[in-house]
């Protein structure tokens, strides 16, 4: 009578099956750090593009963000969406994570690349936990076709169509960089070592004569120079317009050192508006 056996398998197959179940196991792993390390890349790219850098810059020096999030406001490790550019155009949708000591919330862009310029759709923050979303355009949208301002001495008032809506409270709406005098000024983030001046270009809203603006920059995280004016005084007697551009800039003697950058405006007392560009 033939019985069953219990005896276990020859060795030889369980070391088969052993080295076919670590196969397919170091399999998973592998692939799950290729694409981790897709992912990293692929974040890499799209918090190091123009726009990226730009749209946090602007959320995290707003007012209505500081106060419903706290200072300083920081951008989340994990960016969700695209940026495509292809030379001096493209296209971005982004979906950005920000968090402060109050609170989180969630920057959302749509944004278009036209001649080398980034116009803005959609540029906001949902806090949290509820309430209205900050819109951060103000009044850029209004007068988008005004997007570069003339480059002018430190502290020029550089006259701005009207905007379609009145202006509202005393405001600095963004921040633009770029090179050139007695000309229309080619915004841009990247500039070459040696050049003497750089502007920074403030567009503003409501102020008064008696409204003070500081502007500090620094080089690689160390302030390396600070000024502040009246506005009565930049405009000289005339009357301040209701909205325009305030050009401020910075002056090497020997040209700018290559380093990262970073422009700082405060509009009384408090600050209002980030920028940051880079000497190669």
């Amino acid at each position: 009578m033939n019985e069953a056996s219990t005896d276990r398998p020859p060795a030889r197959s369980r070391s088969w099956v052993k080295w076919v179940a670590l196969g397919c196991g170091g399999l998973v792993v592998l692939g799950a750090l290729a694409a981790a390390a897709i992912l990293f890349v692929v974040l890499g790219a799209v918090k190091q593009s123009d726009v990226y850098r730009e749209a946090v810059d602007r959320a995290r020096s707003h007012p209505d963000v500081v106060t419903a999030l706290g200072e300083p406001v920081e951008p989340g490790w994990f960016v969700s969406g695209s940026v495509n550019v292809s030379g001096p155009s493209g296209e971005a949708s982004l979906a950005i994570p920000l968090e402060g000591p109050a609170g989180e919330g969630t920057l959302y862009v749509e944004a278009t690349k036209e001649a080398g310029t980034w116009r803005y759709q959609t540029l906001e923050v949902a806090v949290e936990g509820g309430g209205p979303r900050i819109d951060l355009l103000g009044t850029v949208l209004a007068s988008e076709e005004t997007a570069a301002p003339g480059p002018a001495a430190s502290g020029e008032v550089a006259d701005a169509p009207a905007p379609a809506v009145a202006p509202g409270p005393a405001r600095i709406d963004r921040i633009v960089f770029g090179l050139g005098e007695g000309e229309a000024l080619e915004t841009a983030d990247r500039f070459p070592a040696g050049v003497p001046r750089i502007y920074a270009g403030v567009e503003f809203s409501g102020l008064d004569a008696d409204d003070e603006v500081a502007h500090r920059w620094y080089r690689d995280g160390e302030k390396v120079s600070e000024q502040v004016l009246v506005v009565g005084d930049v405009a000289a007697g005339e009357a301040v317009p209701p909205t325009g551009w305030l050009n401020l800039h910075m002056d090497y003697e020997e040209g700018f050192p290559p380093g990262e950058y970073r422009v700082d405006v405060w509009l009384n007392g408090r600050r209002v508006q980030r920028g940051t560009f880079r000497v190669e």
